[in-house]
């Protein structure tokens, strides 16, 4: 187990994770599990380091152990097949990774605060989503989710989604419509970001129940065909400023509401 001392003293505790044997682990979730041992709290967090490569594993998180690729240009990549790669919640950092899977949701948030930075969450099979959060606190930075599915499922909780792209594509004809991002429940934050349905039919934003809370600010909403850039199936407030939207914002959505209508975009 490797401690590094950090610039303010404070040691830095991190173990090397590489598929090819050489750090102190062939596993992310070995070295998790390593670190998860040793009592991390937030003053005294863990790092496991992942080396670039393909690691063929469904994760578990534990609370101040923080997984991170290299750099964003020598992420790691996960990718599980038959299960989510990440069905927890717990308060910690993703970072510099991609991560795949064929399982819906590709990763779930139930407890905890995640935050995702230089993070892909990537598949195009319909119907797999790409982030579900039904619990804790999620905040995609830099980041982007394409899934063929919704992007984003925010059922319960809160997603705060900072300078990122939530992508809803499909290659297979004939798959179902669903939103890019759907709400039913939770706070959703969305600054500086894309949110764009690519595929043949669906809103890029779908209120499909009344959110606690909906701040959208300085973003993009493009939808490929339909009337609604942002759609609501019933009353819903919320704050929608300096937006670019290629189509309308459905009549149910009220409060301050401020948006350039664009179809070129």
């Amino acid at each position: 187990m490797r401690v590094l001392q950090g610039a303010g003293g404070t040691p830095g505790r991190v173990l090397v994770v590489d598929a090819l044997g050489n750090g102190d682990y062939t596993t992310i979730q070995a070295a998790i599990n390593a670190a998860y041992g040793q009592g991390p709290t937030a003053v005294n967090p863990w790092l496991v380091l992942v080396a670039p490569g393909s690691y063929q594993e469904s994760l578990t998180l534990y609370d101040y152990v923080h997984v991170a690729g290299l750099a964003p240009n020598r992420a790691a990549y996960i990718n599980v097949s038959g299960a989510s790669a990440i069905l927890n919640g717990a308060t910690c950092t993703l970072a510099n990774l991609r991560i795949a899977g064929d399982a819906s949701p590709i990763v779930e948030v139930n407890t905890g605060t995640l935050r995702l930075r230089h993070v892909t969450i990537e598949n195009d099979d319909p119907g797999v989503d790409g982030l579900s959060v039904s619990g804790g606190v999620v905040e995609v930075l830099e980041s982007e989710v394409q899934a063929g599915g919704s992007a984003l499922a925010l059922s319960a909780g809160m997603a705060r989604v900072y300078d990122s792209i939530l992508r809803r594509y499909h290659t297979i004809a004939g798959a179902a419509s669903e939103p890019a991002v759907e709400v039913s429940n939770g706070t959703l934050h969305v600054v500086r970001s894309v949110v764009e349905n690519a595929s043949p039919d669906g809103p890029a934003l779908q209120f499909a129940g009344a959110p606690v809370e909906a701040k959208l600010l300085q973003s993009i909403f493009r939808k490929a065909s339909g009337t609604y850039a942002i759609d609501a199936a019933l009353a819903v407030s919320a704050v929608i400023a300096a937006c670019l939207v290629n189509g309308s914002i459905h009549p149910n959505v009220s409060g301050l509401v401020s948006y350039t209508e664009d179809a070129t975009i």
